[in-house]
C-alpha cells in the first residue's frame, strides 16, 4: 500500500535536488494530511512554492514532477511572494491548510493566516455555484449512462464537503476533522438532508461502484441539497 506522506517526501527531495534554495516551501495538504487519503481514489496534493516560475526552474522541475504525477501526486505550484498576497482569493485553501497540513520544507504556508469571512464567504459562493453549473451540467450529459453518472457523485463529493467546511466557519463553528462528521454538521447548519452525501461518501471510501438514474433517491437528494447549501451560504452575505 503507497504512503502518501512517503510519496510527498520523494517528490519534494527530488525538486529539492534539482532547484536548491529555489525552493522556499512546501507543505502536503488535502485528504492526505486530514488521515482521509484513499489510495487510487485520492490525489496526493502537494503545495511548492518557489522564488520565481520562469523558464528554467520549469525545465528543472519536470521530470521530478511527471515522475511524482504518475504516482499520484497533484503539485500545486506558485511563487512565493504571490501565495503570500493571495489569502483573499484563496481562504478556502488556506483555511482547510491551517486545520490540515503538513510542513515539508521551508517556512509553514499556512501560519500566519487569518480568515476574513468575508472574503471566505464570497469565494465559497463563487465556487459552489459553478460546481453547481458543472454538477448540472455532468447530470445532463450522463443522464442515460448510470455508471457515468455515479462517478460524476463520488467525485463532486469532495467539493461539496469542502463547502460544507466553509459553512461551518462561516457560522464560527468548529470543524470536525472527519468528512461524516462535516457532513452531518454542517448539513445541520445549513438545515438539509445529509443522507445522500453520507451515502456517496460511503461508496468512495468502501470502493464501491454507484449505478444511478436521474430518479434514484440519491441523485435527487444529493442534487437538491448542493443546491441548498448554496442558498444558505449566499444568505449569510444578505
Amino acid at each position: 500500500m503507497a504512503d502518501p506522506r512517503t510519496l510527498a517526501d520523494d517528490y519534494v527531495n527530488a525538486l529539492a535536488a534539482q532547484l536548491g534554495d529555489r525552493l522556499r516551501s512546501a507543505a502536503l495538504f488535502g485528504s492526505a494530511a486530514r488521515g482521509e487519503w484513499i489510495e487510487g481514489v485520492s490525489d496526493v496534493n502537494v503545495l511548492v512554492l518557489v522564488d520565481d516560475i520562469d523558464a528554467t526552474l520549469l525545465e528543472r522541475s519536470a521530470e521530478a514532477t511527471s515522475a511524482a504525477v504518475e504516482r499520484g501526486v497533484m503539485p500545486l505550484l506558485m511563487e512565493l511572494d504571490e501565495w503570500r498576497r493571495a489569502g483573499d482569493v484563496f481562504c478556502i485553501e488556506l483555511a482547510d491548510m491551517r486545520d490540515a497540513h503538513i510542513a515539508l520544507r521551508g517556512e509553514d504556508p499556512a501560519a500566519h493566516y487569518n480568515a476574513v469571512p468575508s472574503n471566505l464567504r464570497l469565494q465559497a459562493e463563487r465556487e459552489l455555484r459553478a460546481k453547481l453549473l458543472h454538477l448540472h451540467g455532468g447530470m445532463l450529459a450522463a443522464a442515460r449512462d448510470r455508471v457515468r453518472l455515479g462517478q460524476l457523485l463520488l467525485r463532486a463529493l469532495p467539493s461539496f464537503v469542502t463547502y460544507l467546511r466553509a459553512a461551518l466557519r462561516l457560522a464560527g463553528e468548529p470543524v470536525p476533522a472527519t468528512t461524516p462528521s462535516v457532513i452531518e454538521r454542517g448539513s445541520r447548519l445549513a438545515g438539509i438532508d445529509p443522507t445522500a452525501f453520507t451515502r456517496v461518501h460511503e461508496a468512495r471510501t468502501g470502493g464501491a461502484r454507484l449505478e444511478l438514474n436521474l430518479n434514484d433517491p440519491i441523485v435527487i437528494q444529493f442534487n437538491t441539497s448542493a443546491e441548498q447549501l448554496a442558498a444558505h451560504i449566499d444568505a449569510q452575505g444578505r
